[in-house]
């Protein structure tokens, strides 16, 4: 009988979690650092507004409060908060978009 042969080990050690996780986030944010992208969502009328609907009916829970956007991209939603009355809108984002 012969014996099936034992695996041998990777020529390259596997990437580390934290390794997978930091080239997953770079290639989130570079996905994210093109107008192109931006624009696309600008002109889809059903989600903007839908979100400048939300923001609105729910003016009274933020008028007066501090909004901090995360991810905010173009800052679309911090304009609509804003205008919603809030004291205070930190627009935070993290894209090579957010320094053009």
């Amino acid at each position: 009988m012969m014996s099936a042969p034992s695996p041998s080990p990777s020529s390259s050690p596997s990437p580390s979690l934290e390794e997978t996780h930091a080239a997953y986030d770079a290639a989130y944010f570079q996905a994210y650092a093109h107008v192109a992208v931006h624009e696309e969502m600008l002109k889809d009328r059903v989600r903007t507004e839908t979100y400048r609907d939300a923001i609105q009916q729910h003016q009274d829970l933020i008028q007066g409060k501090v909004v901090l956007d995360v991810g905010c991209g173009t800052g679309i939603l911090s304009i609509f908060c804003a205008k919603a009355g809030a004291r205070k809108v930190y627009a935070v984002d993290a894209s090579e978009i957010a320094i053009q």
